[in-house]
């Protein structure tokens, strides 16, 4: 049961995490269109103002001189126009006037308080312009103190210079804060003629993927079509987006982190109360079997009449004191795991021979267990070291003791001493741990998971208590799993 509330939460947190992954990712992309859409806009709008630069730059050069009057008295206006051939459309435009903006006449009616017709004639685009005067003498009454601004001649031209609108352009983009690579293209219908300008050496031949925009300038000859083609606009959009992604980013992670966050927490609590379990049903075996054996040789006291037989009364007793002093290590084990999470051990230090130290261990274990053949390899030298000889010999005595019950049939057992520290390896080639057992291998509580057997006794404390034994005395414990042997290095400062 509680294994499938489990599974079903972290269902339930892998779909929170994709649907947050997916509603970020859907919420940018729409964030991306807006902003790619506005970007577009503000090109076509540069790319726009450029162009109307370029002709109102050509008017104000061509059409050389505009006069105005600033006494009223004026009777004429004199407009010359330089050595360049034109088509046979003039322009006229007034600004803030009657004159509608960018219309195309040849008859005006201007209402500028003038009431009669201002005629332009209508050019031959064959003919050679220069040293022509327009309008000379011809608007002898013209008070041009009547004009809200001033009348802005043009003509719309066959050559357009495509570096010089690339020099606005630019100046158009910098301004917007724009970052773009591209190319200028000019494409004459009558007859069929392309001219390109290439800003960027990427789009020498406008290739691959780009996008386009047409000016929309009325200044453009109706036969032409003048284009921009343009690549890496996602750099100029990105930038405006940097802050939402950054949130977007900071809000997706604040989220995932906490739903993972709660999965460890639920992962860990599981593994709580499997360990719970475990050592619930490990002490009730531990502790059964000599309370059992205790009650059988109490009945036996008292069934069956062996208090005046004095020797099987006393082999009843010794029993049932083994089975005691069994009960009573178990509960010193249990205590003194709630002392060492109490931060309250104390250690006795004095100077102790570790090579005798574990050489007294080394014949205890392979007198206890003749099928194992155990290698003691020490320094030429004895090791002296600072420790409290209790709590660091019952240490070293749970590494021997595991690697003796959970081992194979060779262990090996090395002490070194180097320089200001001395290490013990001992080794077993049982090779039974997995890379994620050996992980939890020092935590309290913890055994390899066999299920509900109990073929071999131990509480999961015996590798704890080493671990805060050898932290105790400002040594490490490590794990080594290499070459098919299981391998506890201890490392110790030699003081």
């Amino acid at each position: 049961m509680l294994e499938k509330k489990y599974k079903n939460i972290i269902y339930f947190i892998t779909l929170a995490i994709i649907a947050t992954i997916a509603a970020q990712v859907y919420w940018n992309v729409k964030n991306y269109e807006v902003n790619k859409q506005q970007v577009t806009n503000q090109i076509q709008a540069s790319f726009d103002n450029a162009v109307e630069k370029y002709f109102a730059e050509i008017a104000k050069n061509d059409v050389f001189r505009t006069f105005k009057s600033n006494s009223g008295s004026a009777k004429k206006m004199e407009i010359s126009i330089s050595n360049d051939k034109y088509t046979s459309e003039v322009w006229v435009q007034g600004i803030g006037d009657s004159i509608p903006r960018k219309s195309k006449e040849k008859l005006l009616q201007p209402t500028f308080g003038h009431t009669e017709p201002i005629i332009l004639k209508e050019l031959d685009s064959s003919i050679d312009m220069n040293q022509i005067a327009i309008f000379k003498n011809k608007i002898d009454s013209l008070d041009l103190r009547q004009f809200t601004s001033k009348i802005l001649f043009s003509f719309i031209m066959d050559d357009i210079k495509l570096k010089e609108i690339d020099s606005l352009l630019s100046f158009e983009l910098q301004r917007k804060n724009i970052t773009l690579q591209y190319g200028l293209k000019l494409i004459d219908e009558n007859p069929i003629t392309v001219k390109k300008y290439i800003k960027t050496s990427n789009l020498e031949n406008f290739s691959g993927k780009f996008e386009s925009i047409v000016s929309n300038s009325p200044f453009v000859n109706t036969h032409s079509t003048l284009e921009l083609r343009y690549i890496n606009s996602t750099t100029s959009i990105l930038k405006r987006m940097l802050g939402s992604l950054l949130l977007s980013l900071l809000l997706s992670g604040i989220i995932i982190g906490c739903l993972l966050f709660l999965l460890n927490t639920i992962s860990n609590q599981k593994q709580l109360a499997e360990v719970k379990n475990d050592l619930i049903s490990n002490i009730t075996h531990e502790f059964k079997t000599p309370i059992a054996t205790i009650g059988v040789a109490i009945e036996s006291i008292k069934n069956f009449n062996v208090i005046d037989n004095k020797q099987k009364t006393n082999n009843y007793l010794d029993i049932s004191n083994n089975q005691l002093s069994k009960l009573n290590f178990m509960v010193e084990k249990l205590l003194e795991t709630a002392t060492l999470d109490s931060g309250n051990l104390e250690l006795n230090k004095d100077k102790v021979n570790v090579s005798d130290l574990v050489q007294t261990l080394v014949d205890k274990f392979q007198l206890q267990s003749n099928e194992k053949i155990i290698t003691y390899k020490k320094s030429e030298l004895p090791v002296l070291a600072n420790v409290d000889n209790f709590h660091f010999e019952n240490a070293i005595n749970n590494i021997l003791d595991n690697a003796i019950k959970y081992g194979g049939n060779d262990v090996f057992v090395n002490l070194q001493q180097q320089k200001n520290i001395f290490t013990i390896d001992i080794s077993d080639s049982g090779n039974s741990l997995s890379k994620e057992q050996s992980t939890q291998i020092f935590e309290k509580f913890y055994r390899v998971p066999k299920g509900n057997t109990h073929d071999i006794k131990g509480f999961g404390i015996g590798l704890y208590y080493c671990k805060k034994i050898i932290e105790e005395h400002k040594g490490i414990i490590e794990l080594e799993l290499k070459n098919r042997l299981t391998t506890f290095k201890i490392s110790l400062p030699n003081e």
